[in-house]
């Protein structure tokens, strides 16, 4: 009776936040590279109807312990458009080295720190990060079958082109999830980027998978969803 009571709680759950855009909440994932465990990933989801805030935490597990010291954070903050998410602050923090890209509206441009005296190209409005990509339509940006956008990795601008695969079934350790698929287009030796969402989900990233050039291939899942309490009215 317990069980059931408690998974009916749990779908309740998945009920609310799947109707009512935006999620606030955490999602936690299981990191590997090669099919074997490396790392744990948080990430804490706040936004409101025109801004947002993501932040990630990525901890080493078994061996990969040995080989990454400490954690890697990542903070996103932006506003919401109706294009999609504008990154107005991203810093990616390894160990003791911190890389910041900061939205310069005056200028309409990013500045680097530490700077980057090579980086020249300008940038409009609506650029994305490493970290806020995968939740582009959970915060918002229209779903189309060709999305190009411009990413900041805290050090430099880079051009992303994801297309629309289509919808695939996934069973997930949270249970099976009708997902929509999209794939990175690349050129000449890029790494191979795919990421799963689900709309039922609120249209969050259910799996991210990276064909890393150097360091094989990388491949987190979703291992928990927890909304964040509803506030009191």
């Amino acid at each position: 009776m317990k069980f059931w009571i408690s998974f009916l709680a749990f779908l309740f759950c998945i009920s609310a936040f799947a109707e009512e855009r935006p999620f606030n909440g955490t999602i936690e994932y299981k990191l590997s590279k090669d099919n074997f465990a490396i790392a744990n990933v948080i990430e804490q989801v706040t936004q409101t109807a025109t801004t947002y805030k993501i932040t990630s935490q990525i901890q080493a597990v078994g061996l990969a312990t040995f080989f990454q010291k400490g954690k890697l954070e990542r903070v996103s903050e932006g506003e919401k458009t109706k294009a999609g998410p504008q990154t107005l602050r991203f810093q990616e923090t390894r160990s003791d080295k911190t890389n910041l890209a900061i939205w310069d509206a005056t200028n309409q441009r990013f500045t680097f720190q530490p700077a980057d005296p090579h980086e020249t190209l300008p940038a409009a409005a609506g650029v994305t990060d490493r970290l806020n990509l995968a939740y582009l339509f959970a915060l918002g940006k229209p779903i189309n079958n060709d999305i190009k956008v411009t990413v900041t990795n805290g050090k430099r601008l880079d051009q992303y082109h994801y297309r629309k695969m289509g919808t695939e079934r996934l069973e997930t350790p949270i249970g099976k999830l009708e997902t929509i698929h999209f794939t990175r287009q690349i050129v000449g030796d890029d790494n191979q980027v795919e990421f799963w969402i689900a709309p039922n989900l609120g249209y969050l990233p259910i799996r991210v998978r990276v064909q890393d050039n150097k360091n094989g291939i990388l491949d987190q899942w979703v291992t928990k969803i927890t909304p964040a309490p509803a506030s009191s009215p």
